[in-house]
């Protein structure tokens, strides 16, 4: 008979939570480094195929987090920064941390004094690796991140193909390298991004929220997950693929630098002289076109209610969460469908409802009568 016994030499895996204050005390809502890509104390997932910017899109957002500066259209908390670059050379990446500071103009005592960059290109600096077919571990460079991270608020992996070296295509190794990370942004209360490829053929046709190759574990394990991607145009945006803590961010297209940091196109253009009613008529432009292929009427109804135009837009992904934000929001939808009206970009045309009732609706002013089963009569 052994003298095995499981409860003295093995750790309890599950433990009672006390719910006893659930309806008394309001609960901590999640908190974010950077709303609302990246969630504190989980790993955010960040893709992307090669030469689509995202080792540098990364050191933009740690940047922006050393320095607490407000990232265009998202809220930072300052917190110190732990980079592990474990595929460019430091000369690289001082490079690109260079050019970053520059061209967003970065308090840069901030930003050095907070962001700790390591260098795991001279050698083995696999977090996991391959100790039998069915058995992979946290090797001793894991260890290691874990110690220089304590106290950092951020913590980034760059990235997935030289961090994991175990089987990609098993479930229990891409999960127990997803908690190990877990594990460090629990320990500090951080937020942790973990850089990765993408299939090529997703990232330059849309991922649906299916980019990563390998094991689903690599999307499930994840509470957050992000995909630079390559639109049909040939741009490149950012798309919230996944937020398990809350509403996803927009997509949110990007320009390059002459030097190759990213930057938002909407930041880009204000730069450069454009006023932002112009951007919100350019996005409502790309809301109707997207409005129009997905056959969502748009009601020539300002007035706010279910039967209005920005109820109808606020379903559509194109539709800029800025427009949807109460009376003001509102307000600055209505003002850029008069200007559009006035320009001539949209009309009003009559239509016939299913239920043979006719009513107006906004179209595209060279999607008027398109649709040759549309009984149409613009109105003047």
């Amino acid at each position: 008979m052994s003298d095995y016994d499981p409860k003295e030499t093995t750790p309890a895996a599950l433990t009672p939570v006390d719910l006893s204050g659930t309806m008394t005390h309001k609960p901590a809502p999640p908190r974010y480094i950077v709303a609302p890509w990246i969630p504190r104390r989980v790993v955010t997932l960040l893709g992307g195929h090669g030469g689509y910017g995202k080792t540098c899109f990364a050191l933009v957002l740690a940047a922006h987090v050393a320095s607490g500066t407000r990232f265009p259209g998202m809220e930072v908390e300052q917190a110190r920064v732990v980079f592990a670059s474990l595929e460019d050379e430091p000369d690289i990446m001082r490079y690109r941390l260079r050019m970053v500071i520059d061209e967003y103009g970065l308090n840069h005592f901030k930003v050095l004094e907070n962001l700790i960059l390591l260098d795991g290109t001279a050698g083995y600096a696999a977090m996991m690796a391959e100790a039998s077919p069915s058995l992979a571990m946290l090797t001793p460079v894991y260890h290691e991140l874990a110690e220089r991270a304590q106290g950092a608020g951020l913590i980034v992996v760059d990235n997935a193909s030289d961090a994991f070296d175990a089987n990609e295509n098993q479930r229990r190794h891409v999960r127990g390298f997803i908690r190990g990370l877990t594990t460090i942004a629990r320990d500090n209360d951080a937020g942790c991004v973990l850089l990765a490829h993408i299939d090529k053929s997703a990232a330059r046709n849309g991922s649906q929220g299916n980019s990563y190759s390998g094991s689903t574990a690599w999307h499930n394990s994840c509470r957050s997950r992000l995909a630079i991607l390559a639109n049909d145009d040939g741009s490149i945006s950012v798309e919230h693929e996944k937020n398990n803590l809350g509403k996803k961010a927009d997509p949110m297209a990007l320009t390059f630098s002459q030097h190759g940091v990213p930057v938002p196109e909407q930041r880009k253009a204000l730069e450069e002289g454009a006023q932002p009613e112009q951007l919100d008529t350019g996005d409502l432009v790309r809301a109707f076109k997207a409005a129009s292929e997905a056959g969502v009427v748009i009601p020539a109804n300002l007035n706010p209610g279910a039967y209005s135009a920005f109820a109808a837009l606020g379903s559509l992904a194109e539709y800029p969460s800025r427009l949807q934000k109460g009376n003001r929001g509102r307000q600055q939808a209505a003002r850029a469908i008069v200007d559009l009206k006035r320009q001539g970009r949209i009309r009003e045309e009559i239509y016939t409802k299913p239920n043979r009732h006719k009513a107006a609706r906004y179209v595209l002013a060279d999607a008027i009568c398109a649709n040759a089963s549309t009984e149409c009569a613009p109105l003047e």
